[in-house]
């Protein structure tokens, strides 16, 4: 009788060990879990598909500079064979464009030593093609409080498309700045053979009549469009001046500057005053035109707008980099704001400077003048 009780026990016991709660319980944590690696399987899938339509890849770098890890897609965009991706940054560097690897090696020693962010933008030797590519790549330090040798955490993408566009517009620029420099120069062949010599012959034909003129009245008469006449001929000769500065092909750009100054205080009261380096320094003429016409558009802004009452113009070099500025003491504005709106010819002036190969920068603010300056030259 005992017996049997302790059997039906340990019966029970067992059931209870092997009730079907259990197995189902084991068997909803393992469809969750194949639903997590389902779904973690889903987003790198797409992280690499977005990564592809970015051309975008990243790389992780140790000490010294070694390759720790990179996205599949970094072998896709160098256009090398997985099995063929070099081992560290000095590796990599000798697929970058010889002309940008000091700079690409000067960015890395600059983050090395400063545990910050950088970006380097260089040409890349693609395998297998051998073209070259443009890429942006940003280094971030992965290791907190570390310095120099540590880890590094790299995405490089391939902006090859925007350098070419962005060189499209440039070039469409320069034609444009071109072009208008044609008609200005036709109008003003135009304004001096016809409207300047008619001008001469009524100016001629007028004397005569005065000399003629028996009467007073008709003699003042003739006399005042004599005066017309000579001013007409005066505000002409200051047209053709603007349309086609008469020093700039011969003496440069700053003595072509210091007679427009003298010229444009005349008319306007403003100090203009110009210097540059000596002996002066002689820029391509496309660049001088266009650094000549910006600081026309800089002068006359002066004068309409900001109420001035000086203007100072500087050309200086630095190396194989130039300065040109225009600055004045006038009340200044809201950068952000006249560029939204499209006044006073500023985005002539940027268009002006990026055509050239420059980066035109405008500082000002109400109260405090304005100053319009282009830098030229390499980084």
């Amino acid at each position: 009788m005992a017996k049997t009780r302790i059997e039906r026990a340990v019966r029970r016991r067992r059931g209870r060990a092997t009730r079907p709660g259990l197995p189902r319980a084991r068997k909803g944590q393992r469809g969750r879990l194949e639903l997590l690696t389902s779904q973690l399987a889903a987003s790198v899938k797409a992280l690499r598909r977005a990564q592809l339509m970015a051309k975008l890849a990243h790389v992780i770098t140790g000490p010294e500079g070694r390759f720790e890890s990179w996205s599949d897609t970094l072998p896709e965009l160098a256009g090398i064979a997985p099995g063929a991706m070099p081992a560290s940054t000095r590796q990599w560097l000798e697929l970058i464009h010889p002309e940008d690897r000091a700079l690409f090696r000067a960015r890395c020693i600059d983050a090395g030593a400063t545990h910050e962010r950088r970006d380097a933008e260089y040409r890349l030797r693609r395998g297998g093609t051998g073209a070259w590519v443009h890429l942006r790549q940003t280094m971030e330090p992965l290791d907190e409080g570390a310095r120099g040798a540590g880890r590094w955490f790299s995405t490089l993408q391939d902006i090859t498309e925007q350098k070419l566009g962005a060189e499209r517009l440039t070039a469409m620029a320069r034609r444009l700045a071109t072009l208008q420099e044609k008609e200005r120069r036709d109008i003003a062949r135009e304004l001096h053979d016809r409207v300047g010599q008619n001008l001469s012959s009524l100016g001629v034909n007028l004397e005569r009549l005065r000399a003629d003129s028996a009467g007073r009245e008709s003699a003042a008469r003739i006399a005042d469009c004599v005066s017309i006449v000579e001013s007409t001929g005066m505000m002409i000769q200051d047209v053709l001046t603007e349309l086609k500065p008469p020093m700039l092909a011969g003496y440069g750009l700053i003595d072509a500057l210091r007679f427009h100054a003298h010229e444009f205080g005349r008319r306007t009261g403003l100090a203009v005053t110009a210097r540059g380096p000596e002996p002066a320094l002689r820029l391509e003429a496309e660049i001088e035109m266009a650094l000549y016409r910006i600081a026309q558009a800089a002068l006359a802004n002066a004068a309409q707008h900001a109420q001035a009452r000086n203007v100072r113009i500087a050309l200086d070099s630095y190396g194989s980099r130039v300065r040109f500025e225009v600055s004045d003491d006038g009340i200044g504005f809201d950068v952000a704001a006249a560029l939204a709106s499209g006044r006073w010819g500023l985005a002539a002036m940027r268009e002006r400077a990026e055509a050239i190969g420059g980066t035109l920068e405008i500082d000002s603010s109400p109260g405090r003048g304005t100053r319009v300056a282009v830098e030229l030259g390499p980084d």
